[in-house]
């Protein structure tokens, strides 16, 4: 997760560990998608942006993620997780 501020603060106050956080992330599902694919226009490449949103304990949560090439294949990378 992208340490910005809102990021920051929504993961201090629910106390999800790394592990919780790539769990919700892979259970993603098209149910929870928002939008997308949007230019990410903080970006050099041409890269694309997804978000979605995902209900958890009574909460709904903001994830949004982008696809990013490696030498060994994509990763996804979350740039918003908060509430």
């Amino acid at each position: 997760v992208i340490p910005r501020e809102k990021n920051n603060a929504f993961l201090a106050r629910c106390g999800m560990t790394p592990t919780e956080r790539e769990g919700l992330v892979a259970s993603l599902s098209s149910r929870d998608y928002m939008s997308g694919p949007e230019c990410d226009r903080d970006s050099p490449k041409e890269q694309d942006i997804w978000k979605f949103k995902k209900r958890l304990s009574g909460s709904e949560i903001y994830i949004k993620l982008k696809l990013v090439a490696s030498e060994n294949g994509h990763y996804a990378k979350c740039l918003s997780f908060h509430d």
